[in-house]
């Protein structure tokens, strides 16, 4: 007898795909969106923007707020950040500056309050020097897709702690793929005060905010 085959539904929050000549296209606050070399069409970055778009969490809101994306990939979330409102400032490394630029431009070209920014940066231990804190401040930093099977998840972490300053809401998307994304998030909730603003599966979605030396807890160090 032929082994039944499982078949998966399609999460709410992914959107329907139409890809072409290499390009994905999605739509949202109400605008079409195409990403060249997209990729991990059920990612966490979905997740985030269709979250985002909804409104789905009273407490977030983008409108004329500072936004950082850390590795921010093809430039999808700091894209619906924009079109949200967000003076959004998109990084990564230098290899995928290029496509993530052309990405943000194209898709944020006369359509936003805010024209964002894209800027090189690598996680590490020592960005006071390039990033003081004293000039780099956000009101919201986030990041989706980030933690893979990688040996800088320490670095991530501690550029994580170096933005996330009093005032500053970090938004971390993240879909479980190895033990490794586990022992990252017992670190993350050691570092912040945090908080479960969406759980699908494997999909969750944290908001955390910076842990203060001494005893005093946060209303979100819930987990």
């Amino acid at each position: 007898m032929a082994a039944a085959v499982q078949h998966q539904s399609k999460p709410v929050w992914a959107p329907t795909v139409h890809s072409r000549w290499g390009n994905d296209i999605y739509y949202y606050v109400g605008e079409k969106i195409t990403i060249h070399e997209a990729f991990d069409s059920y990612g966490a970055a979905l997740a985030l923007c269709y979250n985002l778009d909804n409104n789905s969490w009273q407490e977030v809101n983008l409108m004329g707020k500072e936004v950082l994306e850390l590795g921010a990939g093809t430039g999808l979330v700091t894209i619906v950040a924009s079109l949200l409102g967000a003076r959004a400032t998109a990084t990564d490394l230098p290899d995928v500056l290029d496509n993530l630029r052309d990405n943000v431009t194209r898709n944020t070209r006369e359509r936003c309050r805010y024209t964002p920014e894209v800027s090189v940066l690598s996680w590490g231990y020592n960005l006071e020097r390039t990033h003081p804190k004293s000039v780099y401040h956000y009101d919201y930093v986030l990041a989706a897709d980030v933690v893979y099977h990688h040996d800088h998840l320490d670095e991530l972490l501690a550029t994580m702690k170096h933005f996330c300053q009093p005032g500053t809401t970090l938004i971390w998307a993240n879909k479980v793929r190895f033990s490794t994304d586990l022992n990252f998030t017992e670190k993350f909730k050691k570092a912040f005060h945090t908080a479960l603003l969406f759980e699908d599966g494997e999909m969750k979605i944290f908001i955390a905010t910076y842990r203060e030396s001494g005893t005093q807890r946060h209303q979100w160090d819930l987990v």
